[in-house]
């Protein structure tokens, strides 16, 4: 059995680390200059938590060793690296697409969370309640228009959706070149400055998952 972690172009640049269950990573070359990251997996790897940690380390040290990667999603394994040439080329167009956006690039989350006051007492009544929610909407809207606009403005893509539910009214991700990170933060931390009420949770950078996601069997 073959464990997919991620695809990047030709030559890859392997990092000095090992797989799941202390396996070596090799590569399998594609064509259209794909090459597959791979370790040999005899029984296959079971989603356990060592096993999924071991993916998203492999993942991450391949992102920073080579400039463009898709990162595999961890489900069944491949039977052979022939079943991994063919998954990949039924997809050839959308891989070599996928590739050349992310090229370059890092992805950056985004979590804002809205402060705790004494207003957030029990509400006293359900239209109280239903006064609150909106309140809780509109700033969230606020929010991505005025945050999220302002650093969508910096990234190749975005995404973000609105919460309006407890603490956390936006998650958003960013899919940013890495000679631009330093500007994403400077304009976030602007940004916080700016925000009223609201806390700006920074996470990356990550390999681009929210962007460039494949099947773990490459299929």
């Amino acid at each position: 059995m073959v464990h997919l972690y991620a695809l990047v172009r030709h030559p890859a640049a392997l990092p000095d680390m090992r797989g799941i269950e202390d396996a070596t990573l090799r590569t399998v070359p594609v064509d259209g200059g794909v090459e597959a990251v791979v370790s040999d997996t005899p029984n296959g790897a079971a989603p356990t938590e060592n096993a999924i940690v071991a993916h998203a380390r492999v993942v991450e040290a391949v992102a920073e060793t080579n400039s463009a990667v898709l990162p595999a999603r961890f489900t069944g394994d491949a039977g052979s690296d022939d079943d991994v040439r063919a998954g990949v080329a039924r997809r050839r167009e959308q891989i070599g697409a996928a590739l050349d956006r992310v090229e370059g690039c890092v992805e950056l989350g985004l979590r804002v969370l809205r402060h705790q006051r004494a207003a957030d007492a029990p509400a006293s009544s359900g239209r109280e309640y239903m006064q609150r929610r909106l309140e809780q909407v509109e700033q969230a809207q606020a929010v991505a228009r005025d945050v999220h606009g302002a650093l969508a403005g910096l990234a190749r893509e975005s995404t973000s959706q609105v919460v309006a539910r407890g603490e956390l009214v936006l998650t958003a991700a960013y899919l940013l070149p890495k000679s631009a990170v330093d500007e994403f933060r400077s304009t976030l931390q602007a940004a916080e400055a700016d925000a009223k009420d609201v806390t700006l949770v920074l996470t990356g950078p990550w390999p681009p998952y929210s962007f460039t996601l494949i099947e773990g069997s490459g299929g």
